[in-house]
């Protein structure tokens, strides 16, 4: 797969995980390995709703949303870690490269690394299209109730399902794109689509 596709699916991840986890979401550092590519810690980000209003205000609401995703800039793999994080880039869930001037998280690899991360039973690693990630999976909808507005609606690639929040607005993307209904995804069309932290960029399809 490119580079570019890889960045954009571990993006994505963040909008489409919310099952298991301490605390009823998907382990931290499931949600900070995915979403940090754009945000560098989705656990911790602090876009608000002026931020998110004022990316939705940069651009018309009828201009197109776009097929790119938001992600951090860099210049080596260290500009991708959190700055108090001295063992990263490491092992999962501190896997960063640096490709192409795009941050790109690796995904886990087995379920001991998920384990070592979360005390929910049967937290595990599952690739979704192709990216390892940690989670619990879900058999229907009432595993999904302490995640406000998930379903059981998402597919790993073996087959199991877990828990997905789709954006419903632009405000629900927090300066990491605009929302796309259609698909529940938050997108971008140029770099202003991304004001949730310095250093986003806009990365689009080649």
């Amino acid at each position: 797969m490119t580079d570019w596709t890889r960045v954009a699916r571990a993006a994505l991840l963040a909008g489409a995980l919310a099952c298991g986890g301490d605390g009823g979401s998907t382990t931290a550092a499931t949600a900070d390995t995915a979403m940090t590519t754009a945000t560098t810690s989705a656990a911790t980000s602090e876009a608000t709703a002026a931020t998110a209003e004022a990316a939705s205000d940069a651009s018309s609401e009828t201009a197109a949303i776009g097929e790119g995703v938001c992600v951090r800039a860099c210049a080596e793999p260290r500009d991708c870690c959190p700055p108090d994080v001295v063992e990263c880039p490491g092992e999962y869930p501190h896997a960063w490269s640096c490709e192409q001037g795009l941050c790109v998280a690796g995904g886990c690899t087995n379920d001991e690394q998920c384990a070592a991360l979360s005390t929910v039973p049967g937290v595990g690693c599952h690739a979704i299209e192709g990216v390892g990630v940690c989670f619990t999976p879900c058999a229907g909808d009432g595993d999904c109730a302490v995640i406000p507005g998930s379903t059981c609606s998402g597919l790993a690639d073996d087959g199991v399902g877990f828990c997905r929040t789709g954006c419903e607005s632009d405000a629900d993307c927090e300066g990491a794109g605009r929302c796309e209904l259609a698909s529940g995804s938050c997108r971008c069309a140029d770099d202003v689509d991304c004001t949730a932290r310095e250093g986003l960029v806009c990365a689009l399809a080649p």
